[in-house]
């Protein structure tokens, strides 16, 4: 089946059932500010479970627009998306797990005419109402899986939850781990097909988990993997959309071996990106350093490296967007409406990467010249710097060379760069004169209208600026805030009827804003109207991080007192710092206890409050002062409830609630009597936190343990670690007394040996690797432990040698007796004498003589 015909076939089964179909909400979501993009269904339908408004049906289904970031690196591979289409049935208060799994059970075997026999259920194991359900319907029980709950990671997320119930297909015994006990969530073998979630429960905020009533239905079937089981394909990237798309860029390509794998990997990868971006774009997403639009650049960037440097295809996103409107714009009209915007946003786009490319990469390679095997953190920044080179083309670059770059030596740098740059830039740039004061109208809006009052390249002044030019720009209106009292300059873009311009900074210039810009398109000249748009994403991320610092400046003063004040801090949108006064170290427990106050302000959700007083009037109420801030004879001073009052001419959230969750990061010394906390807030503190679960959960699997068991899992470990680097000292130690004998060790035709005083059978097994490392040219290592009286023998083979350890310790035996036996590498047994070690190395000798694999370089004993 074609993908037109199996949604239309899901949303006529469902209807023909009594669901409304509904169409395809957004991929920006829609006053959800938990998650970055769409990433599910039931997302439109959060009100509607939590009864905060009434569903225009009891039973609903559609076709959504989906789209997960979190295995962007991995597209271009035979299996993982960025955006995919999502096929569900929902339920607010109709039907429950009953009502579900047998709808989902008649669709896939009835309907499709699926093979039962290969379609396997799971449950979460507490879910016994759904595993008795599946046992009537399918005839057999389902399989558990403790991860069979939704979302699987909670970290974040605020809204309907409940266990699951997968759908599985079995994709064959010639895929997988080939074990005849195979099972679902084991192995490739099983490829998820659809989930059916049970949402029973209404997650708060503060993680706590409520009945939800009534109960729902929330299912989510992916129709790529539906498409690949109906066509019988291995891949999705075989199904008929993906295939059209794919046979374009080879009709396209220029460069590389048509079925090579650099070349097929290219194609995936513009294959899902040009979807998903042109799907981003559409619904009004445009490229940024922030947020959404920092996910649409990040894939521009990647498809635009591998179009042209694996394809030859310069325009690779921008060109597709014709074939994407063919393809899927009879179901999404929004593509083919707005496919002209879509291709000039592209375009652009990729054309400014692809300058990017062509200045960055000679620099690039100067650095893999002097580089060994790890690319430094500082050139890395260095190619970002000057070039303009993002770290993920550096990374992928020096991957492609066998190299790995110090990505924690290049945020290092970043950030201590972005620190210094914005703290003295007022400092170093040229003082201007004459300049008109500019009116700042970003308190309101995001954006706004002005006129062009001055442009300046470098210290002149000129009337119009080309594309490419590096421009200062004066109006006499902006909506963008100029970098002041700790927080940075806002970034975003200029637009006039002639050209667009990319601001990345605002610095006051007296009582004018400087607008720090390059044309990027077009031109623009003194006189022109312009439209000035505030990056959302970024001011959004700066105020959450802003108004924390009210809260965490209170905070700090209710724990360690008023004599912490603040001295000084730095507000951006990817992080915050905070200095204050402190002559001592601030406990563990003492920063908890701050951020336990802050967090509790955040849930109380104070309203924002603002007004402009005299200076005298405001420092009577109270209100703190910004450190090194100078104030007219009016202020402005900002309230959160009577938790904060400060003055300060900065931007802020409206309630303390949308600053989101804040979490610290650091707390250090950085001069006398003064501490510096670093801390994040909204979406920043949910990538870190989410960073830090992931590496949990990847410790804990690594460690067999709960993530919540790590610190004594970690603990012990280090406990045994050093306990078994005192047994290896000790072993050392005894080696060196334990020897002795003409011969104690040596090397013999192609047999490294040695005699030893230890017992412990694992350090002696280490010593026989490590002779066999040592001595190159040996094919089998003979270790001896004991004393004159009864000794074990370990013998050793190198991988793919001449003889294996089992053939060489049955030969030992022959000739001088003794027990044990092994395997290829590895043989050991007791009954012998160190007094035999002669008798033993010329044994294991003769076998590797008789195969010819011995080379004697004279007997190294």
């Amino acid at each position: 089946m074609q993908s037109a015909e199996i949604r239309q076939s899901f949303l006529n089964f469902f209807s023909g059932r009594g669901h409304q179909v509904l169409p395809s909400s957004s991929l920006i979501p829609n006053n959800d500010p938990s998650v970055l993009l769409t990433t599910a269904g039931m997302q439109q339908f959060k009100p509607f479970y939590a009864g905060l408004a009434e569903p225009p049906a009891r039973r609903v289904t559609t076709v959504q627009k989906c789209f997960r970031t979190v295995d962007l690196e991995e597209v271009g591979d035979y299996s993982h998306l960025t955006f995919f289409e999502m096929l569900g049935n929902f339920s607010f208060g109709d039907y429950f797990k009953e009502g579900a799994i047998e709808m989902a059970w008649e669709y896939l075997t009835v309907e499709l005419q699926l093979d039962p026999a290969r379609l396997w259920p799971s449950v979460y194991p507490e879910d016994h109402e759904a595993a008795e359900t599946w046992r009537r319907v399918c005839g057999r029980a389902p399989h558990p899986l403790p991860d069979n709950f939704w979302p699987s990671s909670l970290e974040g997320w605020v809204g309907p939850s409940g266990p699951d119930s997968e759908i599985f297909w079995d994709m064959g015994p010639g895929v997988g781990c080939g074990q005849a006990d195979c099972h679902p969530g084991h192995c490739d073998r099983y490829m998820e097909l659809w989930n059916l979630v049970f949402p029973q429960y209404n997650r708060q905020p503060d993680g706590t988990m409520l009945p939800l009533e009534p109960p729902g239905i929330d299912t989510g079937m992916g129709i790529e993997r539906l498409g690949l089981v109906l066509s019988g394909l291995q891949s999705i990237h075989q199904t008929d959309v993906f295939a059209a798309l794919n046979q374009s860029f080879r009709e396209r390509a220029t460069l590389g071996e048509p079925d090579g794998e650099a070349a097929g990997y290219a194609r995936r990868l513009l294959s899902d990106h040009s979807r998903a971006t042109a799907f981003l774009v559409a619904d009004g997403v445009r490229p940024s350093n922030e947020g959404r639009g920092y996910v649409l650049r990040k894939m521009v960037r990647r498809a635009t490296l591998h179009g042209v440097r694996r394809l030859g295809i310069a325009d690779g996103l921008s060109g597709a967007v014709d074939i994407v409107g063919q393809l899927m714009g009879d179901f999404y009209p929004e593509i083919r409406q707005r496919q002209a915007e879509v291709a000039r946003v592209l375009s652009m786009e990729e054309a400014a990467f692809r300058r990017t490319i062509e200045q960055g990469e000679s620099a690039f390679e100067d650095v893999v010249r002097r580089s060994g095997h790890l690319v430094p953190g500082a050139d890395a920044f260095k190619l970002h710097d000057t070039f303009g080179f993002p770290i993920e083309l550096t990374v992928e670059l020096a991957a492609e060379r066998g190299l790995r770059v110090d990505r924690q030596g290049f945020e290092a740098a970043l950030a201590e760069a972005r620190q210094l740059s914005r703290r003295h830039r007022r400092q170093q740039a040229t003082p201007r004169t004459g300049l008109p004061a500019t009116r700042f109208t970003g308190y309101q809006s995001l954006t706004g209208g002005g006129q062009v009052l001055k442009l300046l390249r470098g210290d002149q002044e000129v009337r119009k600026a080309e594309a490419g030019d590096e421009v200062e720009v004066y109006l006499d209106a902006t909506p963008m805030y100029a970098e002041s009292g700790g927080q940075v300059g806002d970034t975003g873009v200029i637009e006039g009827t002639a050209g667009t311009l990319a601001v990345r900074d605002v610095q006051q210039q007296g009582d004018a804003h400087a607008h720090y810009a390059q044309v990027v398109e077009g031109s623009i000249a003194v006189g022109d109207e312009v439209r000035v748009e505030v990056d959302n994403e970024a001011r959004w991320a700066t105020m959450r991080h802003h108004s924390a610092t009210h809260l965490v400046h209170r905070a700090l003063r209710e724990v360690l007192g008023e004599g912490a004040t603040q001295a000084g801090s730095y507000v951006a949108p990817e992080t915050c710092t905070f200095d204050f006064s402190l002559d001592r170290a601030v406990s563990r427990e003492e920063l908890e206890a701050v951020f336990g106050i802050v967090n509790r302000v955040v849930r109380d959700d104070l309203q924002r409050v603002t007004a402009v007083m005299p200076l005298a009037e405001a420092r009577q109420s109270g209100a703190m002062q910004l450190f090194g801030e100078k104030y007219g004879d009016q202020v402005r001073v900002v309230s959160f409830g009577d938790f904060s009052v400060e003055l300060c001419g900065g931007t802020h959230v409206d309630r303390s609630g949308q600053v989101g969750q804040v979490v610290a990061v650091s707390e250090r010394s950085v001069g006398s009597g003064l501490r510096r906390v670093e801390f994040l807030a909204g979406e920043a503190s949910e990538r870190h936190l989410k960073a830090l679960v992931g590496a949990a959960e990847r410790a804990a699997l690594a460690l067999k343990v709960a993530p919540a068991e790590l610190p004594a899992r970690v603990e012990a470990l280090a406990d045994e670690r050093r306990q078994l680097q005192k047994q290896v000292d000790d072993l050392q130690r005894r080696l060196l007394e334990g020897g002795g004998g003409r011969d104690s060790h040596g090397f013999r035709n192609g047999v490294v040996f040695q005699v030893v005083g230890a017992d412990d059978p694992d350090l002696i097994r280490h010593l026989a690797d490590r002779l066999l490392d040592r001595e190159s040219t040996s094919q089998l290592a003979v270790v001896m432990a004991g004393s004159d009286g009864p000794a074990r023998l370990v013998v050793k083979a190198r991988r793919g040698g001449d003889a294996t350890a089992a053939e060489a310790f049955a030969r030992i035996r022959e000739k001088v007796g003794g027990r044990g036996g092994g395997n290829d590498t590895l043989a050991q047994g007791g009954g012998f004498r160190t007094s035999e070690m002669d008798a033993v190395v010329d044994a294991a000798a003769s076998l590797l003589l008789e195969r010819g694999a011995a080379q004697d370089p004279g007997g190294k004993e």
